[in-house]
């Protein structure tokens, strides 16, 4: 019966995720999700791509820095990751970018963090909210 369940029309052939993408900000704060995003794509065989969209006064050098970390534990865990680092976005919300990025790569889901002040925005975070609200495919918020 049980194999029956597993074999029947709800049964996937494909995996859960192909491709992940990681928005990762450099920060403290995005380690809980790129634990994750790094646990997806082992649990998945999925492909990673970590995304860092800039402040407008760093350089793209200053960008790739910090994705150094992502890239590090990907590289410590056996998986290949890509290192994607977006133009700054003045004062509207990086979310715009990370969306476009994971369009570019086709990624199946979003990985971000949870952060952020303000009212509703203490739960999600802004750039977070910005993603959930606006992305096509599935986003996870780790905390």
């Amino acid at each position: 019966m049980e194999e029956a369940a597993r074999s029947g029309p709800t049964a996937r052939s494909t995996p859960v995720a192909r491709h992940v993408l990681f928005a990762d900000d450099g920060s403290t704060a995005a380690a809980p999700a790129r634990r994750f995003a790094l646990m997806l794509t082992a649990a998945t065989g999925a492909r990673l791509t970590a995304v860092y969209v800039r402040d407008p006064l760093e350089s793209r050098e200053e960008g790739h820095r910090k994705l150094a970390v992502t890239l590090s534990a990907a590289a410590a865990a056996g998986h290949r990751c890509t290192a994607v680092v977006e133009p700054p976005v003045g004062i509207t919300n990086p979310g715009r970018r990370i969306l476009a990025a994971a369009a570019r790569c086709r990624a199946d889901v979003i990985v971000v963090g949870a952060r952020g002040a303000g009212l509703a925005r203490k739960l999600l975070g802004s750039v977070s909210s910005y993603v959930i609200s606006r992305a096509r495919i599935s986003v996870c918020v780790v905390r």
